[in-house]
């Protein structure tokens, strides 16, 4: 799940030989998800399979969308290589390059040591906290602290969405007591009036 994407060159399936190949490729790419994000507190991005194909020679060309079924099995030997070439799990939680109190090359760093996301940077241990450079203890600290932060402000929002919720239900209720007030006095007044 590399920022590369690597391009191969393949006919589609079933196409006669004199069908020129295309440029095509499969890549992922972290999109995040509204809903454990707002649980979590904090972006939650999950990884997703992308789809580009070229026509060699035409700049204007390019197709680069999520990819589907289809595109699976019209290219599949392209599909292939890159599933054989992913090694990663698909990251859940702040994805570690995302976050702004490292530099893209230390991002590298961690994720070739198999740290893909901040929570993950918060749990290194000890015994391997030292293999990630003289900023490594203070980086995981800084981790700690966001991770922490992040779970107060989830349980934050979880409350303020309760009493939202609750607001709302007696901002309803008040709602339907005056069109009962309103009903009764009118028939009141009917009757007063008969």
């Amino acid at each position: 799940m590399s920022d590369e994407i690597q391009m191969m060159m393949e006919r589609e399936a079933g196409a006669p030989q004199n069908v020129p190949q295309l440029g095509v490729g499969f890549f992922v790419r972290p999109v995040q998800h509204a809903k454990q994000s707002k649980l979590a507190g904090h972006p939650v991005f999950v990884d997703r399979e992308w789809f580009v194909c070229v026509i060699p020679g035409d700049r204007n060309s390019r197709i680069e969308r999520p990819a589907t079924d289809v595109d699976k099995k019209r290219f599949p030997q392209t599909y292939a290589a890159f599933k054989a070439a992913e090694h990663q799990a698909p990251v859940n939680g702040f994805r570690i390059e995302e976050w702004p109190q490292i530099s893209r090359a230390q991002a590298w760093t961690f994720k070739a040591a198999h740290i893909y996301t901040v929570e993950a940077l918060a749990e290194v241990g000890d015994g391997h906290i030292d293999k990630l450079g003289q900023s490594g203890r203070e980086l995981r600290s800084k981790a700690q602290a966001f991770v922490a932060m992040a779970k107060d402000t989830a349980a934050v929002q979880a409350i303020k969405a309760e009493s939202d919720r609750k607001d709302a239900t007696l901002a309803d209720m008040q709602r339907q007591i005056n069109e009962l007030a309103t009903q009764l006095s009118k028939r009141g007044k009917a009757a007063m009036v008969a």
